[in-house]
């Protein structure tokens, strides 16, 4: 048990290893809850609510979306507002005219898979700590579950070194 936090985190290989493959599968599953809970809660809120007023509160959250995801593409994508916003309204309308590319959700998994592993390696050799260790540690912190019970120093030779890595 970790003091200061509160939180039980797990000591042993086997309990981090159950704490690395259930972080991997809750996470995606959190997210499929929360897309339902979301439609489940528009479907009674377009049943209850007046036609007039549904259709407006759509609207304003309709465009709420599109240009708050514009905007957070076009920072990071760096593109400008104006294509993010073009890429963004044919996304939703599912207009898609193909002249954009996306990426697809097992390119998008296998990307962040190599993200943590890769992270996982890095730490294992710099830190000096095992590669079960070092994964526990990346996808823990990625996934912000971050228990505060693995903290890796790195102990660089160089500063060039430590530039080297950083960029």
């Amino acid at each position: 048990m970790v003091s200061g936090y509160g939180f039980v985190a797990p000591i042993t290989k086997a309990g981090r290893f159950i704490v690395v493959i259930y972080a991997l599968i809750g996470a995606p599953l959190v997210l499929v809850t929360i897309t339902d809970i979301g439609k489940f809660l528009s479907f009674y809120l377009m049943r209850f609510l007046p036609e007039s007023l549904t259709g407006v509160c759509f609207l304003a959250l309709l465009l709420a979306y599109l240009f708050a995801g514009a905007m957070s593409f076009s920072v990071f994508a760096k593109i400008t507002y104006l294509e993010a916003a073009y890429f963004s309204i044919t996304s939703v309308f599912t207009i898609g005219y193909g002249d954009t590319q996306s990426l697809t959700g097992i390119c998008f998994l296998a990307l962040l898979l190599a993200y943590l592993f890769a992270g996982a390696m890095f730490f294992s050799v710099f830190a000096k700590i095992t590669y079960l260790e070092a994964a526990y540690f990346s996808i823990t912190s990625v996934f912000t579950i971050g228990y505060g019970d693995t903290q890796v120093g790195l102990a660089f030779r160089s500063y060039y070194t430590q530039q080297l890595l950083t960029f």
